[in-house]
């Protein structure tokens, strides 16, 4: 039985739908201010150094903030 590029595609769309779900529903998980680094980050793709102006705070407590963030992000990925 042979499988059709169309029907790769729509099983593709379906996992990419299903994971943007999943992170929707964790990033409502998230505070706010968790919530905003990563947007700031990966969605208005500001530098570290941009992010910290943005918040107020160090470089360092920038990075920190992000790693600690992402790494409660994948914790909830890993708990769902």
């Amino acid at each position: 039985m042979e499988i059709s590029i169309d029907e790769i595609e729509a099983e593709h769309e379906e996992l990419v739908e299903i994971k943007v779900n999943q992170l929707k529903f964790l990033m409502a998980k998230l505070t706010i201010l968790e919530r905003e680094i990563l947007i700031l980050r990966y969605q208005e793709e500001l530098s570290l150094k941009e992010i910290a102006i943005s918040l107020n705070l160090g470089e360092s407590a920038a990075k920190m903030r992000l790693k600690r963030t992402r790494d409660k992000l994948a914790q909830l990925f890993k708990e769902l």
